[in-house]
């Protein structure tokens, strides 16, 4: 009797997904596929053909010993989930632009629309994949098949539940030369691709692989079961699209599960409650996915997924998230147009599936050695003999679970009871506290002795997403490392392992933002809480009642109504030397909350007599006189403090300070590092000659879509003249994750040959500033690329839009003297203006280079100015 073959080595195992892969691999036709009562593939071995040549067994995906090699590689990573994306070279959320496209589409249509690009090019000469087909309850639904036009793929978009065959259309490659795009489920995608590089009869093919990031799948009666579930009659036939979209969605989580007579017509729409209970539940799961260790599809080329990274009504028809591992298909889809982009990190992709990762990738050998015969499957009936047996209780569970309200009833007695017995634990910390003021009332009298710690304490308005600010910080630190070092350098900030990680192995605590304001540590920038009087209120009591408690603190009595956070920012400003206020916009109206999180952190400071200093700030517009008292009251007692532009030394004599302390230096990123080699990241840009850097915004408009599309219009009026004047290529070049959305919006608006992007899974600014520095002209909205630009000699111009960024970008250009080069993209003759300026620029861009150059060494020496104040408290 036959033994060595994929009956024994994967059937009867469980672990058979039905691929059909064994029947291309059989020299001896002795294999067959079965579509049997549960609606899965079953390969059929007869025995008399059979030679036992181990053959179908070296080519399947699922087979016991592939099983054992896969589960082996998981046993010796260190980090299991994340063993099938270690191995990529990049990570992208995209969606289709044409929201026509989109709408027929799963996710973000990222498959069909990199296909049609991929045979447009000639990189492949058709598609492998699985489509939808008209049957009846009981019949297959899902069939694969080979599109080898732009019109075939658009045809077949769709989405796909359930077990797929392809032994039919991979027969037809056999002894070819074809390019094939092959999109499967990773099982699948593994087979495959074994069988196109090993078997000699489908080698001479070219092959490559999009995997479907893969939960689980299921059989052919998941399809059916909605079908019976919502009454369609089984002698109908139907198509079902269980991911339907229409242009009226108001969010993404309105996809209904939609099913299609002959004629094209919607016989059901509901939504899909019942299908996610289903799916979740694994009622019809394929018993092999139980067995799966395969999450992500490790050997495809390209693998994607649903991005469940919701951007409100902007992605409201849904996203893809795509994982490559080849770098020459990463460039095709990089440059692609057609599709909006964004980079992500590792670690979003690794997270973004982590219940699914852990099921199939930590605890698969537990299920595999040692927990079988514990899932639910539903291999033994199918759905036409479930009528009073199973179907029934998936029915009745499927319902209970739709309607069921979860409450929870409290025991007002028991409530009680426990409120009772701890009122005198309450009263504790008031009779300590007591306690404590009568054995402190002789330190009140006495003077308050700072002593020495050797500890400096950092704060900035950097962010994680923000380059520019990210340098800021970097330049500072990395200054105070190396000038002061006995000294221990703790930086404060709302997500202290990026900046510990990024910046040196620094110390790291939590800022006020989160200490003192209670914000989360992943909150974004929280200037729009203070927009209303409540909100200031409430912003103030927190600010006012830690400096209260600070005094408590300085007179050793216990603080009151505060909590560990608090005290312990308080603890670190108390026990430092000298607290450092690293540069940004923070001290302006513009951005209120960061402004007075620095004042009452510096109140705090004054109360223990810490002294405080203050770098590259920006000064100004302080949205009220009550700001304005406040900025005054603590800049008159600071050490040193500098700012990044002219005008601050004007808005800050009209506080009535005016001290030698007081003065202009620049930005705390001029002078930080960048990475030399760059030229890998402008290879996948697709740049090989001459660029101009682009910097653009939606700061200001940001909900207003008018105004955005008429901003866009003036930037193409703009990259128009400068193509036509100087030929270069425009690199769109975003400093935050805010610019992504106007900048993909711009390639959709300004579709030219010429213009490129650039995407960051992390904004790192070495990065940023090597392009800047490469780059032959700088034009931006924002500052920091000024920055960049002018620390590396390059000729800037600034588009500076709405009041905050044209005063500080022509306060940022005027230190250097190119003052004039900021314009006003707001004026109706802003193209006049811009013309003239890039003449000059493009005329005279040698003896600008020049001028700058001369100009940075007279900058450099006011930073030593400033140190020299430190250095009296430090030394």
């Amino acid at each position: 009797m036959a033994q060595n073959n994929v009956y024994n080595s994967t059937v009867e195992h469980n672990y058979c997904s039905g691929c059909g892969i064994c029947i291309n691999a059989c020299d001896k036709k002795a294999i067959s596929i079965d579509y049997n009562k549960t609606k899965q593939y079953v390969p059929i071995v007869n025995e008399e053909k059979c030679v036992n040549c181990g053959l179908c067994i070296q080519f399947c995906p699922n087979s016991i010993y592939t099983k054992n090699k896969c589960v082996n590689t998981l046993e010796k990573s260190i980090d299991r989930i994340s063993v099938g994306i270690d191995n990529a070279v990049g990570f992208y959320r995209c969606k289709v632009r044409n929201n026509e496209d989109i709408i027929k589409s799963a996710s973000g249509g990222f498959v069909s629309e990199f296909s049609k690009k991929l045979l447009s090019e000639g990189v492949i000469d058709c598609v492998v994949h699985a489509e939808r087909v008209i049957a009846k309850t009981g019949e297959e639904h899902y069939r694969a098949c080979i599109s080898r036009t732009k019109e075939e793929i658009d045809s077949r978009r769709s989405s796909i539940y359930g077990a797929v065959c392809f032994n039919d259309v991979l027969e037809t490659f056999r002894n070819k030369k074809d390019r094939i795009l092959f999109v499967g489920v990773p099982c699948v995608i593994r087979g495959v691709t074994n069988l196109f590089n090993n078997n000699k009869s489908f080698s001479g093919n070219t092959i490559y692989s999009v995997a479907l990031v893969c939960s689980h799948n299921v059989t052919g009666q998941f399809v059916d079961f909605f079908a019976d579930y919502y009454g369609i009659n089984r002698n109908t036939k139907y198509t079902a699209n269980l991911r339907g979209k229409s242009l009226s969605m108001e969010n993404r989580h309105d996809f209904t599960l939609n099913y299609y007579d002959e004629d094209g017509n919607c016989i059901i729409s509901k939504d899909r409650s019942a299908f996610n209970i289903a799916w979740r539940n694994y009622y019809f799961a394929m018993p092999a996915c139980n067995y799966c260790q395969d999450l992500w599809g490790w050997e495809a080329d390209v693998s994607t997924k649903d991005c469940w990274e919701a951007e409100g009504n902007r992605d409201r028809y849904g996203s893809s998230l795509v994982i490559f591992r080849n770098e020459y298909l990463k460039k095709v889809f990089y440059n692609m147009h057609s599709f909006e982009i964004t980079a992500i990190s590792f670690e979003r992709v690794r997270v973004s599936e982590y219940p699914s990762a852990i099921y199939k990738q930590e605890q698969i050998k537990d299920r595999i050695f040692e927990s079988k015969g514990l899932f639910i499957n539903n291999s033994e009936s199918t759905i036409a003999e479930y009528e009073g047996g199973e179907y029934e209780i998936i029915k009745k569970r499927i319902d209970l679970l739709k309607d069921s309200k979860h409450k929870v009833k409290i025991d007002k007695d028991k409530f009680k009871s426990i409120l009772k017995n701890a009122l005198p634990t309450s009263l504790y910390p008031f009779i300590q506290w007591g306690k404590s003021v009568v054995k402190s009332v002789c330190l009140i009298i006495k003077p308050y002795q700072k002593k020495k710690y050797n500890k400096i304490i950092m704060l900035g308005g950097f962010d994680g997403s923000n380059a520019g600010d990210e340098a800021q910080i970097d330049s500072t630190i990395k200054i105070m490392m190396n000038r002061y070092p006995g000294y221990i350098i703790k930086v404060l900030s709302h997500v202290p392992y990026y900046t510990w990680m990024h910046h040196y192995g620094c110390v790291v605590g939590l800022n006020p933002r989160v200490a003192i304001w209670d914000m989360d540590e992943n909150a974004y920038l929280y200037c729009s809480n203070l927009g209303n009087i409540i909100n200031r209120i409430r912003f103030l009591i927190k600010g006012y009642w830690c400096c209260f408690n600070a005094h408590l603190i300085k007179h050793n009595l216990s603080p009151i109504f505060i909590n560990s956070k608090k005290i312990s920012l308080i603890e670190d400003i108390r026990t430092s030397d000298l607290l450092y206020i690293s540069g940004g916009g923070t001290m302006t109206g513009d951005t209120l909350s960061r402004c007075w999180d620095n004042i009452f952190c510096m109140k705090i400071a004054r109360v223990f007599k810490v002294p405080y200093a203050l770098s590259g700030q920006n000064s100004g517009n302080w949205d009220s006189k009550f700001t304005a008292r406040l900025v005054k009251n603590v800049y008159k007692d600071a050490l040193v403090v500098t700012f990044r532009d002219v005008y601050a030394i004007d808005n800050v004599k009209k506080l009535g300070i005016e001290k030698d302390n007081v003065f202009t230096m620049f930005d705390d990123a001029l002078f930080c590092d960048k990475e030399e080699n760059v030229e890998k990241y402008l290879d996948l840009y697709d740049i090989h000659s001459k660029y101009l850097v682009l910097n653009i915004h939606y700061w200001g408009c940001e909900n207003n879509e008018t105004e955005q599309k008429m901003l866009l219009t003036k930037i193409s009026k703009i990259c128009d003249y400068v193509y036509e004047k100087a030929h270069l290529n425009i690199l769109l070049l975003p400093m935050s994750d805010t610019d992504e959305k106007p900048i993909e919006d711009f390639l959709g608006f300004y579709d030219k040959e010429y213009v490129k992007v650039a995407r960051f899974n992390e904004y790192d600014f070495k990065i940023i500033r090597g392009l800047i520095a490469k780059a032959q002209f700088c034009v931006t909205m924002k500052h920091h690329p000024i920055i960049f630009a002018i620390g590396e000699s390059v000729p800037t111009i600034s588009i500076a839009y709405k009041p905050y960024y044209t005063y500080k970008n022509s306060g940022a250009l005027e230190i250097f003297g190119m003052g004039k080069y900021c314009i006003n993209i707001e004026e109706e003759d802003y193209i006049s203006l811009f013309k003239p300026l890039f003449d000059e620029l493009y005329k005279n861009s040698e003896m600008i280079v020049e001028k700058i150059k001369g100009i940075l060494p007279d900058i450099g020496s006011r930073r030593e100015k400033f140190l020299k104040y430190i250095d009296l408290v430090l030394k």
